[in-house]
């Protein structure tokens, strides 16, 4: 586990500068700023929560379809606002909350067979879902697109399986398989969709449809069937069960799939008939039209596909998955299979290799370790996500790519070595038992699951996720852990019974798959797995996967700026582990703990005491680098808000060479350390030494981001901020306007982090004695500030100041006023220091002599009295001068 702390810095001696820290994670947080247009047919240009609307691509019986882009992610996405029209009111709400409640499912199910949901909203009397934009056509379209081989439907008819096989395991059922609910992207890959629109599996039996429910003007058989606003079903490829309005589950979706399947094959469906009654009696007595007359579809595959269209929904394949499993039951494939097998044989027997010593038959059953990786990393995926990375138009695309794929490489190697060996520790040399070889092998196993893990959720890489890639793969867990065998078998054993400690096994791997949908920044998703994952721990009754959860769902509440729902996470994630002996997922709530509480909270005595307990449990835990560097960074922060800077400096030290070994000193880890350590050394006044280790983790973040790059930036930003606390003026000029000019390319121009840089750039230039040229960057600041934050944000504060200094300067003392009147509202509701408003005090005495008299002047001279009580000793004389001369 690595937390990735940022190094927050305050310099000393800069006021009018700013860290990106200073924008809160919250006011970013989309759920706080509600949709700007309440139009239900959405214009370009219009914004639907944080969506930008680009172009209207159709709409039907269950709502409109928009191309839109999002901002914060910087991507296109798909908007479907789905309708919910008809019935009483509480009838309506009802089904919009199960609408809503079935598209929040389908954002928690991520497959590279199924359609990736990113968000779920409300507009008015709609749902809206956004979803990835995928470039190719639907699979009724590609089937008619050309002449297609058997192998090539077969495949693609595989693929869409496999999503729903997805989508059952997770206990959705769809209700609307077709055609043109499945896209074949450009890629080959097939996507099944509007799994938002699906209904849990454990719901009961609803009216059956009636041909009054059939949207006018269109083919009964092809007409997607609603009623008040529950999706019904398309009659075409409807099972008898859904006719009759009895409960549906995961054989309703194989009944669509066959019928889909068997019409792309014979090009006509299976069931014909003069309307929809007469087709709906034909699909209850299960009258399959027989075969056209030299049809090539061999026998072995009807007799698949006519199974699955059995009227009686026990007659069918027990799953997706058997039926999936019997299509891959080629018997051709299969007598060349065993005829190539058969050859083989006869020349091993040919040449009397038949493994006849004991010593070279252990020797190979230690030999698989490669064969298992191939299976999650191989060429063929290598060259997929590279594609996706490029695919991405990022500046940084190709470097990042090259520093995740070499990081994967790294653990690859390593994992398959240290499993060699643990297998050859007992079944080579004998030097270690049977229960410890199944303890080491079942946390290599997790490890490779959670490789996999990372690997799926990087197969649909956008900008942000290609930005945090390299990152991604540096938090991988450690495999030293696998070695230690006390440890691993002083938690508590898995489940004796098998079904339980299989369901265990697949949480474990759902687990690492939200994980790595947190790493990739995808934390409304991640949330929601999360959530359903705990509830299915919970349910399970083992303490060390509910630990584990636990912390998962912690993280994803911290990702989205929900604190206190965090650490209540992290209390019962550390109770759990406590209950299952699980000491590493203990260790690592403590972590958290304390570092929220410090870094988001601002509570360091509270999170002192935090990390305390995370010492005592780590004693415990044993030598774990990862963990122990993660902690020794985060007292470095909590001892710097304490303001213990030479013992945060030695916490600092410690988590460096900590880090250096785990993940390694050229790795994001590394630098965020260094940027601690150089916050720690400003405030201590060792400027060259800050500067230094704030130009080491630039370097670094160059080598694995490229010179374009959101960490790159932020590097960038503390290195400047050294240069103006030093006073080198045109040294953090230069280092700004090249932040600037790196968020221009990687962000919109109205990101909440380019505003910080125009501030900073305007303090620099001020200070500079370049007032004028200070003035614009200041109002850019201020513009994309109202427009998220509003017009008394907090951080509007010194913008509005060096705007009314320099009007004051310029004769324009009346507007100076107004500037400075709204600043001191901010400044005093804010409870500034009276340091922090020496220059709007005096900027203001000075509008006000020059506008008013009497009681007016005498406020001013008021205000200039404080503002010197307060102000440096460099300005205090020059306030002093102005007293006894106003102009």
């Amino acid at each position: 586990m690595a937390l990735g702390v940022k190094a927050v810095a305050t310099m000393a001696g800069s006021p009018k500068t700013e860290t990106d820290e200073l924008v809160d994670a919250t006011e970013l947080d989309p759920s706080r700023h509600p949709p700007r247009t309440t139009e239900v047919t959405l214009a370009r240009g219009a914004v639907l929560g944080r969506y930008i609307v680009l172009e209207h691509l159709g709409g039907g019986g269950m709502g409109v379809v928009y191309v839109a882009y999002d901002p914060e992610l910087d991507r296109r996405v798909v908007l479907k606002l789905l309708r919910f029209d008809g019935g009483d009111a509480a009838r309506v709400a009802q089904g919009r909350a199960r609408l809503f409640r079935e598209a929040q499912a389908m954002a928690r199910l991520s497959h590279p067979n199924v359609i990736s949901v990113f968000d779920v909203g409300r507009l008015e009397d709609q749902v809206f879902i956004a979803m990835e934009l995928v470039k190719g056509m639907t699979l009724s379209q590609w089937v008619k697109a050309e002449t297609r081989s058997l192998r090539e439907i077969l495949d693609r008819f595989r693929q869409a399986g496999t999503g729903l096989a997805a989508a059952h395991a997770a206990g959705l059922v769809h209700r609307d398989f077709k055609p043109d609910n499945v896209l074949v992207g450009d890629d080959g890959r097939v996507r099944v969709l509007d799994f938002g629109l699906a209904r849990a599996a454990s719901l009961d039996a609803e009216e059956p449809p009636s041909p009054e429910a059939l949207s006018p003007g269109q083919s009964p058989l092809e007409t997607t069937i609603t009623r008040t606003g529950a999706l019904l079903g398309t009659p075409g490829y409807m099972a008898p069960e859904q006719i009759d309005g009895r409960a549906t589950d995961a054989r309703t979706d194989q009944f669509a799939f066959s019928i889909a399947f068997y019409e792309a094959l014979y090009g006509e469906r299976p069931f014909i008939g003069d309307g929809w009654e007469a087709v709906a009696g034909r699909v209850k007595q299960g009258l399959v039209k027989a075969a056209p007359r030299g049809s090539e579809v061999p026998a072995w595959l009807r007799a698949v596909l006519l199974r699955g269209l059995s009227p009686r929904a026990d007659d069918r394949w027990p799953s997706m998955d058997a039926l999936l499993a019997a299509l891959a039951r080629d018997p051709a494939r299969a007598r060349r299979r065993w005829l190539g097998v058969a050859a083989l044989l006869a020349v091993l027997a040919v040449g009397g290799f038949a493994y006849q010593h004991a010593g070279a038959e252990r020797s190979q059953i230690c030999r698989g370790a490669d064969a298992r990786l191939a299976a999650e990393w191989n060429p063929t995926r290598r060259e997929q996500l590279h594609a996706g990375f490029i695919g991405t138009n990022k500046p940084f695309a190709e470097t990042t790519w090259s520093a995740f794929a070499g990081a994967v490489d790294r653990y690859a190697a390593a994992w398959v070595k240290q499993r060699t060996e643990a297998c050859e520790a007992t079944q080579v040399r004998g030097e270690q038992s049977t229960l410890a070889l199944d303890l080491r092998m079942g946390c290599y196993d997790q490890r490779l699951r959670e490789v996999g893990a990372l690997l799926r959720v990087y197969a649909l890489p956008d900008g942000d996720t290609v930005a945090r890639a390299p990152e991604a793969a540096e938090h991988l867990p450690t495999l030293d852990r696998c070695a230690d065998v006390s440890a691993l078998s002083a938690t508590l054993p898995p489940p004796a019974d098998a079904p339980t400690r299989a369901r265990v096994e697949a949480l474990r791997t759902d687990d690492a798959e939200t994980v790595a949908q947190l790493e990739a920044g995808r934390y409304v998703l991640a949330l929601a797995r999360a959530q359903t994952a705990t509830i299915t721990a919970r349910a399970l009754g083992y303490a060390p996967l509910t630990a584990q959860v636990l912390l998962t769902l912690g993280r994803a509440y911290y990702s989205l700026g929900q604190y206190a729902n965090a650490i209540q996470q992290f209390w019962e994630s550390s109770w759990a582990a406590d209950a299952g002996r699980a000491d590493e997922e203990k260790v690592t709530a403590w972590v958290w703990l304390s570092y929220v509480t410090v870094s988001s909270l601002a509570k360091p005595e509270e999170a002192a005491l935090y990390a305390g307990t995370a010492e005592a449990a780590l004693a415990r835990l044993g030598e774990h680098p990862t963990l122990e560097g993660d902690l020794r960074v985060n007292r470095c922060l909590l001892l710097t808000r304490l303001k213990e800077y030479a013992d945060a400096l030695g916490a600092c030290d410690q988590g460096l060479v900590l880090r250096a070994r785990a993940p390694g000193p050229e790795t994001s880890l590394y630098g965020e350390a260094l940027q601690a350590r150089g916050d720690v050394l400003t405030k201590l006044g060792r400027l060259p030494e800050a500067l230094a280790d704030h130009r080491h983790a630039l370097a670094i973040y160059n080598q694995l981001f490229g010179p374009v790059h959101p960490k790159v930036a932020i590097a960038q930003q503390y290195v400047a901020l050294v240069l103006y606390t030093q006073g080198d003026l045109r040294g953090a000029l230069a280092g700004f306007e090249a932040v600037l000019a790196m968020r221009l390319q990687l962000l919109v121009p109205d990101h909440p982090q380019i505003a910080i840089t125009y501030a900073n750039i305007a303090s620099t230039l001020w200070d500079l004695g370049r007032h004028a040229e200070a003035v614009p960057h200041y109002e850019r600041a201020i513009a994309i500030r109202e427009k998220h934050f509003g017009p008394a944000y907090g951080k509007l504060f010194e913008p509005l100041v060096g705007i009314a200094q320099y009007r004051v300067e310029s004769g324009q003392p009346k507007e100076a006023l107004v500037l400075l009147e709204r600043a001191l509202a901010i400044g005093e509701r804010d409870k500034l220091d009276a340091s922090d408003l020496v220059d709007a005090r005096f900027a203001m005495a000075q509008a006000l002599w020059r506008t008013s008299n009497g009681v007016g002047r005498a406020r001013a001279k008021q205000l200039a009295e404080a503002a010197r009580a307060a102000a440096t000793t460099q300005l205090a004389p020059t306030i002093a001068s102005w007293l006894a001369h106003p102009n």
